[in-house]
């Protein structure tokens, strides 16, 4: 994540996910307390993490951690990085450094799995990586959007064609864009890989209203994303020669669903799952040798 499109709508995504779910944490952790050590993976700009630090009660005793495959500038971070805030350039697959293990009260990862895993395997392979991060006792919360594939009905309205035609265009390269929708299935097998037993399982799925019906300041932040969903989108199937990109649809259909979002307005969903792992030994799910 790097140019300025991305973190723009990276920045907007993220009100509109907070919206989603009332919490940026899915109260998966006590902000009251001191000493918070707290992982972002997909950090992108670092702004998840600045918003948690402006709602701790004791920020300054906290350390706050992001992750990306590749970093961007400091001064391109829509905030005064804090002294007790850095960022690892970490690809989630690969083997975290040892002084994390076992660190975190909270592993956090939104909207990155899907692009950063590319199949439910390897989504297995990250969150059992990540669960190794997690202290006893602490909490980890996946987040994601679900962009199913297929063929589009005449009868389908523009948002349900456009997000078709995502789903589409990452199956075509590779990419199961459904993992969000698997999320709790991801954190069990997740969790039996690592032999890391998790309590206080939950999921849950909340809808972001786009456009027309949105509550008080989010209407305007719904076409925000489109717009900016729109640059990223056209960049990346440009760079893949993607010949829905070259040839213009995508931008006819984009076009149709910001019309539609003006005139009528439409849901998309996001899915969460959370668990605690445990704090006792007897825990641990052996696993076959």
């Amino acid at each position: 994540m790097g140019s300025t499109g991305d973190i723009e709508r990276a920045q907007a995504q993220h009100e509109l996910c907070k919206e989603a779910f009332g919490s940026l944490t899915l109260d998966a952790v006590d902000l009251k307390q001191p000493g918070l050590r707290i992982l972002d993976v997909g950090t992108g700009d670092g702004f998840w993490l600045h918003e948690i630090r402006s709602q701790m009660k004791d920020p300054e005793s906290a350390d706050l951690v992001g992750s990306d495959t590749s970093l961007i500038p400091s001064e391109q971070r829509p905030f005064e990085v804090p002294y007790n805030m850095r960022f690892l350039c970490q690809h989630p697959l690969e083997e975290w450094p040892k002084d994390l293990q076992g660190y975190f009260d909270l592993v956090h990862i939104r909207a990155a799995l899907a692009t950063m895993a590319g199949s439910f395997d390897a989504a297995v392979d990250v969150v059992a990586r990540l669960l190794q991060l997690v202290k006893p006792g602490g909490a980890i919360v996946l987040i994601d959007r679900s962009f199913e594939p297929g063929a589009m009905a005449p009868a389908d309205s523009p948002n349900q064609k456009l997000f078709k035609m995502l789903g589409n265009m990452f199956s075509s390269h590779g990419i199961d864009g459904t993992l969000g929708g698997e999320l709790a299935v991801i954190l069990d097998s997740a969790s039996r890989k690592a032999g890391i037993e998790v309590s206080d399982v939950g999921n849950r799925k909340r809808p972001s209203r786009i456009g027309v019906g949105a509550k008080d300041g989010m209407e305007e932040l719904g076409y925000a994303w489109l717009d900016q969903l729109l640059g990223s989108v056209s960049r990346a199937g440009k760079q893949a020669d993607d010949p829905s990109v070259v040839s213009g649809g995508v931008n006819e259909l984009f076009a149709q669903t910001m019309m539609e979002a003006k005139t009528d307005g439409f849901d998309v969903d996001w899915y969460a799952a959370w668990g605690r792992r445990r704090d006792h030994t007897e825990g641990l799910v052996e696993m076959p040798a």
